[in-house]
């Protein structure tokens, strides 16, 4: 708790950073952010199957087919 207390007290004091922000900077910023979530969107199902190690719902579909067509009677 009290490294908590000190981490809030270090990231909330201010210091003279010396730097200026113009309008732009803050539009490139939500440009930034909006692509990140964009590209997560897109790559969800990758990312997730990455990080869970389960195969993605279309190769279960593809299994699901070629085994329907291995075990059809009229192909043999």
């Amino acid at each position: 708790m009290r490294n908590f207390i000190l981490l809030l007290a270090v990231l909330f004091v201010p210091v003279s950073a010396y730097a200026y922000l113009d309008p732009g900077s803050g539009g490139i910023l939500f440009q930034i952010l909006a692509a990140i979530a964009v590209t997560i969107g897109i790559f969800w199902r990758k990312l997730k199957r990455l990080f869970t190690g389960r195969k993605g719902e279309q190769e279960e579909i593809d299994k699901a087919v070629q085994d329907m067509v291995k075990n059809d009677p009229e192909n043999k």
